[in-house]
């Protein structure tokens, strides 16, 4: 779990995905290496907006450095506790 970066209250509007739904291949034994499963996630992201929202710039609306890490397409391991 990657820990919230921090927002002023008075200064956050929340991104709510909910219901994000990705075929992927994961697991570190060979008979889960052949097997697509579906993982969902409901992610919520606070972040300042206000420069996007004065400017109208999409420059200004990009995400906070922490928002930006992504599945990269390819074939990682991961391993469940549970």
């Amino acid at each position: 779990m990657i820990a919230p970066a921090p927002v002023a209250a008075d200064r956050a509007d929340v991104v709510y995905i909910r219901g994000l739904r990705v075929d992927t291949v994961i697991g570190v034994y060979p008979w889960e290496r052949t097997v697509r499963q579906v993982l969902e996630f409901d992610i919520e992201m606070a972040s300042d907006t206000a420069a996007a929202a004065r400017s109208d710039a999409i420059a200004d609306a990009r995400l906070p450095r922490r928002g930006r890490a992504c599945p990269r397409a390819g074939r990682g391991q991961f391993l469940s506790a549970g």
